[in-house]
This record gives C-alpha cells, structure tokens and sequence, in this order.
C-alpha cells in the first residue's frame, strides 16, 4: 500500500542501510546488522493490513539501528569522518517518522470503530 506516507518512510529507511557496509567494514556481525535493518522495514511495508505488527517492527529497527551504531558507527566517527553518522540518524529518523504515522492511523481506526 504505497499510497501512505509511512509506506514511503518504511520504503526509504529499507533502502539507507546498503550504503553501510560501503564504510569499510569487514566485520560479519555488523554486516549481518545491516543485512536485517535492510530487510525489517521492506517486511513491514508488506504487512499494512496489521498496523500492530508495523508498530513492532518499526520498535525492533529502532533498536538495531541503535546497536549497530554503538557497534560501529560511533567508534568510527572518532577518526573524524562525521558523515557516517549522518545514514544511521536518517534510518532512525525515517523509521520513527514511519512509527508515528502508523499510530495514527491505529488510532483514527480506533476512533472510527468506537463511533459504530
């Protein structure tokens, strides 16, 4: 359902975690991390019809996004390159974005359903 906006954040945020392994890493777990932040947010573009479940996912990349900068990314930037510290906000931020506009959604549903 690509007609919301959340489906377009999820789209997006599902398309910002390919350019993390172009930072150099060789590191399998931090790969890995990638790999899931990659497919977590394309999954739950898949699954409008339950919001709940959405909800979820976009919790669970919230956290990994945050592992996988405590992982690498901030020890990374200590070198001096701040850029890569920009890709995993935006991931964040897109995410979060995506969170808040399912919630409303589940909550102009709810609203509706109490109306009936």
């Amino acid at each position: 359902m690509i007609q919301r906006i959340q489906s377009i954040y999820l789209l997006i945020a599902g398309l910002i975690p390919a350019i993390f392994p172009l930072t150099g890493t060789t590191r399998i777990e931090v790969l890995i991390l990638c790999a899931i932040l990659a497919l977590l947010p394309l999954v739950g573009l898949f699954l409008y019809k339950t919001r709940r479940t959405q909800m979820v996912l976009c919790r669970v990349c919230l956290a990994a996004a945050l592992a996988l900068y405590v992982l690498h990314f901030y020890p990374a930037a200590e070198g001096g390159s701040y850029w890569k510290l920009l890709a995993p906000a935006v991931y964040q931020l897109l995410i979060y974005l995506a969170f808040r506009a399912i919630r409303r959604d589940e909550n102009l549903v709810r609203a509706a359903d109490r109306i009936r």
